[in-house]
């Protein structure tokens, strides 16, 4: 039993991790030319920061949801029906790795050419901290997929808001417009 679960688990894993391919290969271009930017002009940083940072969070909402909503279709099509129990857990870790990969832009786009490395520990720690404690508050609740599942989406989403207010307080901008809430609403 065990092993089957690690063994779907796994599987959900490695379909919703699919998406963070978008935002690794963007942090490559993007450290640099943010770095470089961001050392020359603070006003023209965040203009270019927030016009390519929402152009990315929506492509990558819009592959969440596709990926979430055609997930069965995929599956089915790729490996037969063979995974079909890991069906329950994939919306909430496509939206984990949808979350991670705001979170890797982040890092690549704005905690590290502003220096800010210690700020950026301390959202990874409020990541690690928020998925393992609902972790143990909710084991035996529910299966412990779901418990894992819904544990690394409450992690990752607290270590995303955290991020979005240390560059708010820090920064003095707030990266998400208002629109682009809206749409994820």
């Amino acid at each position: 039993e065990i092993l089957e679960t690690v063994g779907i688990f796994s599987f959900g894993l490695l379909y919703s991790s699919k998406l963070m391919t978008i935002s690794d290969a963007l942090t490559d271009v993007n450290l640099p030319v943010f770095s470089k930017t961001y050392s020359e002009d603070l006003n023209k940083f965040i203009k270019l920061f927030k016009r390519n940072f929402n152009k990315i969070y929506v492509l990558i909402l819009f592959c969440a949801v596709g990926a979430t909503f055609f997930s069965k279709d995929i599956l089915h099509f790729a490996v037969g029906n063979k995974y079909d129990s890991s069906l329950p857990i994939i919306p909430i870790l496509v939206f984990s790795f949808a979350l991670y990969s705001y979170i890797n832009l982040l890092k690549s786009s704005v905690f590290i050419p502003s220096s800010r490395l210690f700020e950026m520990s301390i959202s990874y720690t409020i990541m690690l901290t928020f998925t393992v404690i609902p972790y143990f508050l909710l084991k035996g609740i529910a299966p412990e997929i779901i418990v894992m599942s819904y544990s690394m989406l409450i992690g990752v989403f607290c270590s995303f808001i955290s991020m979005l207010l240390i560059i708010k307080h820090k920064l003095g901008f707030f990266v998400l417009e208002k629109t682009v809430v809206i749409l994820t609403i």
